[in-house]
């Protein structure tokens, strides 16, 4: 519902008359309402809520449409009303059958109910069905803090996220493990941690091939991004940038997990909203990760900057 909500509003913000500016002003919507959907596919494939992950799913490939039109006006998001509004009705009269079969907790509100985990390690083992691989998650930490709903929703979110990339595009198949002599069973490590200040350290990393670098330059020079002799002056820390841009992806196909190049945007779209740290770092072959830094306490200083990406 909160996402309902976010993009309900994203739709009815007024439009100013054609000017200057406003294709920017339309990419923009069309932006913002691929982060909610593409949240909401996450979590749906999550909890193994297929029909809601398969509505999410045809609902981004009109977004992808809308993103990729030239001239954009108000009246191509009409549709995109129509279909939330049948979203919204799916999932009221889901909520009616659940009521009918055994009732609802009430959650008082400005709560969160005690956070259960284990949809994490479904969604790990439907991820690399998907994708023919072999994946064990290990996670800590995540059920020993006691964390605001506001949190507790940015790092579910950005699990999810990152989970569905390190299968999608880090664990190799058990094939490419073999020859790699590496074991078929892939693993990616989830840890929260508390740290200095009342910080949080959310830890996401997996034994997979790492960033390919190459292809990184040769998708960015593809979508016009960069130009060839830019791409080829950059560094590793500056092409590792571009896998936040929106739209940008390295899989060539789009699946139900990757491809639509709009995870990595709303990964740092939530870090940027808490004011919040992100690093990464990859060895070829070997491993990737990613921490990211929440601090304890968010000032409206925090709130307007940019999530700080390093490299290593």
């Amino acid at each position: 519902h909160a996402s309902y909500n976010r993009i309900n509003a994203v739709l009815r913000e007024p439009l100013r008359q054609q000017g200057p500016g406003h294709q920017h002003v339309l990419q923009n919507k069309v932006r913002r309402i691929f982060n909610d959907i593409h949240n909401l596919k996450g979590e749906a494939s999550a909890l193994t809520l297929e029909n809601f992950a398969l509505i999410a799913h045809q609902f981004e490939a009109e977004l992808a449409q809308l993103r990729d039109k030239p001239n954009l006006s108000g009246n191509d998001f009409l549709p995109l009303t129509v279909k939330l509004n049948r979203l919204m009705a799916y999932t009221e009269s889901v909520q009616k059958l659940i009521a009918r079969i055994g009732g609802l907790a009430d959650i008082p509100q400005g709560q969160s109910a005690v956070p259960s985990w284990a949809h994490l390690y479904d969604l790990t083992s439907s991820c690399a069905e998907r994708a023919g691989k072999k994946v064990h998650l290990v996670a800590s930490g995540l059920a020993e803090l006691s964390l605001s709903s506001e949190r507790l929703e940015v790092i579910n979110q950005v699990c999810i996220q990152m989970i569905r990339n390190a299968v999608a595009h880090g664990i190799e198949k058990p094939a490419d493990r073999r020859d790699a002599n590496k074991a078929e069973l892939g693993r990616i490590d989830v840890r929260l941690a508390e740290v200095a200040g009342g910080s949080l350290e959310l830890t996401v990393r997996d034994d997979g091939a790492g960033f390919d670098y190459k292809a990184i330059r040769r998708r960015a020079m593809e979508a016009g991004l960069r130009t060839e002799t830019d791409l080829e002056c950059m560094d590793n820390k500056q092409l590792l940038s571009l896998i936040f841009e929106p739209g940008f992806s390295t899989c060539r196909e789009v699946g139900a997990d990757a491809g639509r190049g709009v995870g990595m945007d709303v990964v740092r779209s939530k870090v940027n909203a808490l004011g919040g740290r992100l690093s990464i770092g990859s060895s070829p072959g070997r491993y990737c990760q990613f921490v990211i830094t929440l601090p304890g306490e968010v000032s409206d200083s925090a709130l307007a900057g940019d999530a700080v990406l390093s490299a290593a």
